[in-house]
């Protein structure tokens, strides 16, 4: 439930491809599985931006988009 999901949200926020783990989580209706995964999944991708703000002001999770997908813009 909620701690499955919230180890998928840690590992989507370290790296995108756990994200994955959403869909069964989804498939499931685990609703607990869900709020953990977004909540702990927002939370350490802004985590960064709390501790070490950039200095142009834009979080750290958007540098990354824009360096490592351009065309997402």
């Amino acid at each position: 439930g909620l701690r499955a999901g919230a180890w998928a949200g840690l590992g989507a926020a370290c790296k995108a491809t756990p994200a994955l783990f959403a869909v069964p989580f989804v498939l499931q209706r685990s609703g607990g599985a869900i709020l953990g995964a977004v909540l702990l999944g927002v939370g350490a991708t802004l985590l960064p931006d709390l501790l070490l703000p950039r200095a142009d002001g834009h979080f750290w999770v958007q540098a990354w988009i824009e360096v490592m997908l351009p065309g997402a813009k």
